[in-house]
């Protein structure tokens, strides 16, 4: 027996529809018993997929039972019906290792309801604190210091906050160089520490 969709936790928006489908094989059984409901509710099919629009916000277990004379499996998908939710980010990956001087573009792929309004705040910890990034859904960064960062991602409706982080470590030959300034104007006859 296999199942789709393969995830049992589904988040999705008011008026979505989500496809849901068994396929099974036996050598034996020629024929299966399949019943679809929601929640605690009647069948509301018996065919080997079924396609739910969920139109109200709140949590719904949807179940799929399959069986013959001799053997029965039981699948549930918990879907969430919320006003936006986090459906991916870039990078993908939470952990990035670059070099320095390297540009990172970080973006947020919202889903949500027309007519709600969003704020994002972009927060980041580690080496250097005090960056002030927009309240936009993507920011761009670049590192001159090497060392460790955490960028934190809130994404708010006033009521509900999503958060997503990611783990940077910028990498070099260069720890730290002094002065920090890579152009700088002095007096003529100047001595410099470099």
């Amino acid at each position: 027996v296999s199942w789709t969709p393969e995830d049992t936790l589904l988040t999705i928006l008011p008026n979505d529809t989500i496809q849901f489908a068994v396929h099974a094989r036996h050598q034996w059984a020629e024929q299966f018993d399949i019943d679809w409901w929601v929640d605690e509710g009647d069948t509301i099919s018996n065919d080997t997929t079924v396609t739910i629009r969920f139109e109200e916000l709140g949590e719904f277990i949807v179940y799929c039972s399959i069986s013959d004379e001799n053997v029965s499996a039981t699948r549930r998908w918990h879907v969430n019906t919320v006003e936006f939710y986090l459906r991916s980010f870039l990078p993908d990956t939470t952990n990035i290792t670059t070099r320095r001087n390297t540009p990172i573009d970080l973006t947020l792929d919202v889903a949500f309801v027309d007519g709600i309004e969003l704020e994002y705040t972009w927060s980041q910890t580690g080496r250097i604190e005090n960056h002030e990034f927009p309240n936009e859904d993507s920011i761009h960064v670049n590192y001159d210091l090497t060392g460790d960062y955490r960028i934190l991602a809130q994404i708010t409706d006033g009521q509900r906050v999503i958060e997503n982080d990611w783990n940077i470590s910028i990498v070099s030959s260069l720890w730290w160089w002094w002065p920090h300034e890579l152009q700088m104007e002095v007096p003529n006859d100047t001595t410099m520490d470099f």
